[in-house]
């Protein structure tokens, strides 16, 4: 049954993955990893109450505690509740400050709550606890071009271009930063190669731009 299920999820058969992983639940209800599984897919559904339920039974596993916690913050800050899940999220850096994940998504809860300089510092605190994360490094590229750091939104996303130069978007960004720093020939070859590897704005910001 959990087979089934990690195959209907992979198709994006989310509902089906969710009957599969219940059913192996009821052979063994100490299967941690199908609850993990069945947690995630709620999720997927915006079954938020269900998914918390789920997260919240792992706690009687022999997992590690920041994780769950990490993973019940994100579902309420996906909820908008983001006091309780910086509640949650604060516990898991309490109980495990080395793992780069929880800074992460606290830092995005932060950043939905409006709260940029703090999420800034939980952004930077996951890259320097484990370097080279291009999620980590795309939040913070983001939140330094919202502030007008252009020069720095361009050193972050020129970072992201370095360490994966074929994807699209990266470039996009950083040709976008580019106009913004007026090094209009830059941005022109970035929107290009951009256009050239598929991402569809870049085609339309070469004809507004320029």
């Amino acid at each position: 049954a959990y087979n089934l299920g990690e195959l209907s999820e992979k198709y994006d058969d989310i509902e089906s993955a969710i009957k599969h992983y219940s059913n192996a639940l009821t052979y063994d209800k100490t299967f941690s990893k199908a609850l993990f599984n069945r947690a995630r897919c709620f999720t997927k559904l915006k079954q938020f109450d269900k998914a918390i339920d789920d997260y919240e039974s792992l706690n009687n596993f022999n997992l590690e505690k920041d994780l769950v916690k990490t993973l019940i913050g994100n579902v309420y800050c996906e909820i908008g509740n983001y006091d309780t899940a910086l509640k949650y999220q604060n516990e898991a850096i309490g109980t495990n400050p080395n793992r780069a994940d929880n800074y992460y998504y606290r830092g995005l809860s932060k950043f939905k709550a409006n709260k940029i300089e703090g999420a800034l510092f939980d952004f930077e605190y996951s890259l320097k606890l484990n370097p080279d994360q291009e999620k980590v490094l795309f939040q913070i590229a983001s939140i330094k071009r919202q502030k007008k750091d252009y020069q720095g939104a361009f050193e972050t996303f020129n970072k992201l271009v370095l360490l994966n130069p074929t994807n699209g978007h990266n470039l996009y960004n950083r040709g976008l930063i580019n106009f913004s720093l007026k090094k209009f020939e830059e941005s022109l070859n970035d929107l290009v190669e951009a256009h050239r590897v598929g991402v569809v704005q870049a085609t339309q910001d070469i004809v507004t731009l320029f």
